[in-house]
């Protein structure tokens, strides 16, 4: 690895961005080295309303998984994966990978219409849809395999927010859900990654009954919904693991895209004296 080991300094982190497969090189770890690595899978699409209008709104997509530890590594080549974000109508994001750590992707969030659906597990859930029938209560979806949180639940017409990192997506009901946090790693990190160095937001959840304002996506890229009777939702922020922003209830199509993920790698300058 060349630098190692002073504990006061610290190498700017190694990162993969591009979606895919990489090799991280370590020439010279000694014996042994330890190093911080962050894994953020990517986040789930944001589900969509269903047309004619008076449907219900769609859940925000959840974030990707996200794990932060030391691990000890040795001198050899190992291999990183950074997950795609779930693409309009996909059921989740792609897994990251790296030194033997998966972040899952997140999940969808539900599909509204007359009758709405529960969000989607993953590595956080999406939020519930909202329904035309403007009754019932449809769950959002569990976090599962990595460092997570659930879906809020959609009700009435309003749709929950996609879990985050740091907290999991709110609930529909008279309005609609905004989407859960991320995590700041600022301080391990600095802010040129991730959004201003935060990971991992839940999308906002989609407008089903004129709900007043922005419905927001988390800190962390998450997407926020699209306003009542447009199309105007956002994409989760690439190389976040934010989760994408519902569909309002004139949708008969696929909304937003989840972020992709990100994995970065820290490890202490070589002590100079």
């Amino acid at each position: 690895m060349g630098e190692t080991r002073c504990p006061s300094e610290f190498q700017p982190p190694k990162h993969a961005t591009i979606v895919g497969s990489t090799a991280f090189n370590i020439e010279d770890a000694g014996s042994e080295a330890s190093v911080d690595v962050l894994v953020v899978g990517g986040g789930g699409p944001g589900g969509w309303g269903t047309a004619p209008m008076g449907g219900g709104g769609g859940g925000g997509g959840g974030a990707g998984g996200l794990i932060y530890s030391s691990e000890t590594v040795s001198s050899q080549s190992y291999q990183i994966i950074v997950g795609a974000g779930g693409p309009p109508g996909s059921d989740r994001g792609d897994d990251s990978s790296a030194l033997g750590l998966t972040a899952r992707g997140g999940g969808r969030g539900g599909i509204g219409g007359d009758s709405g659906s529960s969000g989607v597990d993953g590595g956080s859930g999406g939020g519930g849809s909202g329904s035309g029938s403007e009754t019932g209560t449809y769950p959002g979806g569990s976090a599962v395999g990595s460092n997570g949180n659930n879906g809020g639940d959609g009700g009435g017409r309003n749709a929950g927010g996609g879990g985050g990192a740091g907290e999991p997506g709110y609930p529909g009901g008279n309005v609609s859900g905004d989407g859960g946090d991320g995590v700041d790693f600022s301080d391990k990190f600095g802010t040129q990654y991730g959004e201003n160095g935060w990971f991992a937001g839940g999308g906002g959840g989609g407008i089903g009954n004129n709900s007043p304002g922005t419905v927001y996506g988390g800190l962390g890229g998450g997407g926020n919904a699209a306003d009542d009777g447009e199309t105007n939702w956002e994409d989760g922020a690439p190389n976040t693991g934010g989760g994408g922003g519902g569909g309002s209830d004139t949708e008969n199509t696929a909304a937003s895209s989840g972020g992709s993920g990100i994995v970065l790698i820290r490890y202490p300058l070589e002590d100079p004296n």
